[in-house]
């Protein structure tokens, strides 16, 4: 996230308008053009590819009721009960900020250390597998032949007509 985008936010210009000069601002209009950029800069942290925050872990973590999830693990208080905050690959790499989870410390049946290497190597070689079945059932829908057309060896689906088996 840039100056930029931050006085952007703050000021409401874009690069079509012109720019407020910062030697015009008085103390106060300073101010809140920091509080500002420290919070877009903030949610600027949050975005996909970001490292996440040094207070978690990377984990595969089970849950009671056969979840297990890997991903970076943090511990939060979720209705002032202690829980796991799971941030998923998705969420991580993949730019979906809907892609986590979060559990009672109650339904914690097992946790194991990972790397962040080992998972990003899954969460690789999962989306090139993803890819790899599109594109094969696109190949399969484009070879599908149409009500008539005969089966895939030329000959009919009736087997009363000549060139059936």
């Amino acid at each position: 996230m840039t100056e930029e985008l931050a006085r952007t936010a703050y000021f409401g210009y874009t690069a079509d308008t012109a720019r407020p000069d910062w030697e015009t601002l008085d103390a106060a209009q300073r101010q809140r053009w920091n509080a500002c950029a420290s919070s877009v800069l903030a949610a600027a942290d949050a975005l996909p590819g970001r490292a996440p925050d040094a207070d978690g872990q990377w984990m595969t973590i089970s849950f009671m009721g056969h979840v297990e999830l890997t991903g970076y693990v943090t511990e939060i208080t979720l209705g002032a009960q202690a829980a796991f905050h799971v941030d998923l690959p998705d969420k991580l790499w993949g730019g979906n900020p809907m892609a986590w989870e979060e559990y009672a410390a109650t339904a914690l049946y097992s946790r194991r250390p990972v790397s962040e290497e080992s998972v990003r190597k899954s969460y690789e070689a999962r989306i090139a597998r993803q890819a790899a079945y599109e594109r094969q059932q696109a190949e399969w829908a484009a070879r599908e032949l149409e009500p008539g057309d005969g089966d895939a060896w030329g000959g009919s689906q009736n087997p009363g007509e000549a060139g059936a088996f």
